[in-house]
C-alpha cells in the first residue's frame, strides 16, 4: 500500500510504568517481523503509540526485536537513524572513573563509551525520566592530550559530529578536576537542570517536515545513516628538506612526519603516506629511493611501538574503534577501493547490516559502497567488499540466515600488541 498506519499495540500501563514486553519482538526473529511491516509501504508509514523511543529501557531486555523497535521509533519521529548505545566497554581512563563514581554518589545513571555514529561518549548521564536517552554526555578530557593544535581540531569537528547526532556535551578538564572537584561537579548538575529544563533532546534532533515524510524501503538506506560517514581528513606534515634530496633525510626525521600523517588519517595506506609527505616537500613523483626511505622510517615507528601496521595500513596506537569515512571529496587518485583499510570496510558493511535489521549480501555491499561516496559499484569494488565479507562471517562478526545477513555476537578486530 502507499501509506500503512502502524498502531503500537503495547504501551505504558496506567500508573505511567512502561513493561518490555512487546510479543513476537521479543522472541528470536522478531526484529524480522518489524522488518517485514515496515517495508510494506510504498511512501510512508504513519504511527500511532503513547510511548516513544526515550523510553524504552534497553537495560531491560536484550531482544533485537526490541532493539529495532526503538531504532524505528526514533526514525518515524526524528529522522535519524542512529540510536547511541553503551559499547559494554571499560573506563577510558582513572579520570573517568573518578567522575563517574562522583556523578553516581550524587544519584545519577552512567553509561561509559556510549556510541554514535562511530564515535564515542566518554559517560552519558541517563535521563531518570525517560531511560531510553541521555540528557547529557560528558567528556573528560585530558591536559596532555589537548595540548596539540591538531588535536584540538580533531575534538572541535568530532563535538560538531556528536552534537548534530542531538547530543548536548559538557567538558570536564583533569587539572581542574583534580583541583577543584566540587566545583566542577556543580558545574555539571548545573548543565544537568539546563539540558532537562531545554528538553534539550527534542529541540536538537532534525525534523523531517510533516508533508514529506522520508519513505522507507527494504534496500535503500536513509541518507541520515551516511552521516555516520565523517569527511575523510587530509594529514599535511611539516617537511622542512633544508637543502637535502627527500630520500637523504635521516629516518628520525621522516618517522616524525609520518607519525603526524598517522595521526590524522589512520588507519593509511603506505602509499598515502608516501604522496602525503612528497607533496609537503613539493616532490612530484615518488621514486623507489623516496619510497624505501619512508618505508624504511615507517618499519623502525613500528619496532619502536610507535603505531602499528596491518598488511600495508599504518594505525595509531589509541583506536578504540574503526572510523568511517567518506572519499567522495578526495581527488580521483585517491578514491581507489584498495587504499581503504578491510577493517573500514567491515565497518561499513556491519553498519549497513545493523541499519537494515536483515539484508542480503548485494545490499549489504551497495550501502556499504555509498557510504564510502562510492556512486557505482563495479567489479573491483565488489570484488573487495566480498573478500571482506567473507572474513566477518568466519570471524562472527556478521552471520548468515535465510540469504540474509545479521549481525554477530562479535567485533571488527582492529590491530593490537603484536605490534604488526
Amino acid at each position: 500500500r502507499d501509506v500503512i498506519l502502524i498502531s503500537i499495540g503495547y504501551g505504558k500501563t496506567e500508573d505511567g510504568r512502561l513493561p518490555m514486553n512487546f510479543g513476537p519482538l521479543n522472541q528470536d526473529g522478531g526484529e524480522r517481523r518489524l522488518n517485514v511491516l515496515i517495508t510494506r509501504a510504498r511512501r510512508r508509514c504513519v504511527v500511532h503509540s503513547n510511548f516513544n523511543a526515550d523510553d524504552l529501557d534497553l537495560r531491560r531486555t536484550n531482544a533485537r526485536g526490541v532493539r529495532a523497535l526503538q531504532t524505528f521509533l526514533k526514525y518515524a519521529a526524528t529522522g535519524i537513524l542512529e540510536v547511541p548505545r553503551p559499547s559494554g566497554g571499560d573506563a577510558g581512563s582513572p579520570f573517568e572513573e573518578a567522575v563517574a563514581a562522583r556523578l553516581k554518589e550524587r544519584g545519577h545513571s552512567v553509561d561509559h563509551q556510549i556510541g554514535a555514529s562511530g564515535f564515542f561518549v566518554d559517560l552519558g548521564i541517563i535521563d531518570p525520566d525517560r531511560p531510553g536517552r541521555y540528557l547529557l554526555g560528558i567528556e573528560c578530557d585530558g591536559a596532555t592530550y589537548h595540548s596539540a593544535r591538531s588535536a584540538r581540531d580533531r575534538d572541535r569537528l568530532r563535538q560538531q559530529v556528536l552534537e548534530g547526532l542531538g547530543w548536548t556535551i559538557h567538558r570536564i578538564w583533569s587539572t581542574d578536576w583534580f583541583r577543584y572537584p566540587e566545583r566542577e561537579m556543580d558545574k555539571v548538575e548545573d548543565a544537568i537542570r539546563q539540558a532537562m529544563r531545554d528538553d534539550s533532546f527534542s529541540k536538537r534532533a532534525p525534523k523531517r517536515p510533516s508533508s514529506h515524510p522520508a519513505p522507507i524501503s527494504r534496500v535503500q538506506v536513509p541518507e541520515a545513516t551516511q552521516q555516520v560517514a565523517n569527511p575523510y581528513l587530509l594529514g599535511n606534515p611539516g617537511v622542512r628538506l633544508l637543502g637535502q634530496e627527500l630520500h637523504e633525510v635521516s629516518s628520525g626525521h621522516v618517522m616524525n612526519w609520518i607519525l603526524q600523517v598517522v595521526q590524522v588519517e589512520s588507519p593509511v595506506h603506505l602509499q598515502e603516506v608516501a604522496r602525503r609527505i612528497a607533496t609537503a616537500a613539493g616532490v612530484k613523483r615518488v621514486g623507489s629511493r623516496i619510497r624505501n626511505r619512508i618505508q624504511t622510517a615507517a618499519d623502525e615507528a613500528v619496532r619502536e611501538g610507535k603505531i602499528y601496521r596491518l598488511d600495508n595500513f599504518l594505525w595509531r596506537r589509541d583506536h578504540k574503534q574503526v572510523p568511517l569515512r567518506r572519499r567522495d571529496r578526495l581527488p580521483p587518485a585517491m578514491r581507489k577501493i584498495d587504499l581503504i583499510s578491510p577493517q573500514e570496510l567491515g565497518a561499513a558493511l556491519l553498519h549497513a547490516v545493523r541499519a537494515s535489521h536483515g539484508i542480503d549480501e548485494t545490499g549489504a555491499i551497495n550501502e556499504a559502497a555509498r557510504l564510502f561516496g562510492f556512486k557505482r559499484v563495479g567489479p573491483g569494488i565488489r570484488s573487495r567488499f566480498k573478500n571482506v565479507l567473507v572474513e566477518l562471517v568466519e570471524r562472527g562478526v556478521l552471520t548468515h540466515e535465510r540469504q540474509h545477513l545479521h549481525p554477530g555476537s562479535n567485533e571488527i578486530p582492529i590491530p593490537g600488541g603484536d605490534g604488526r
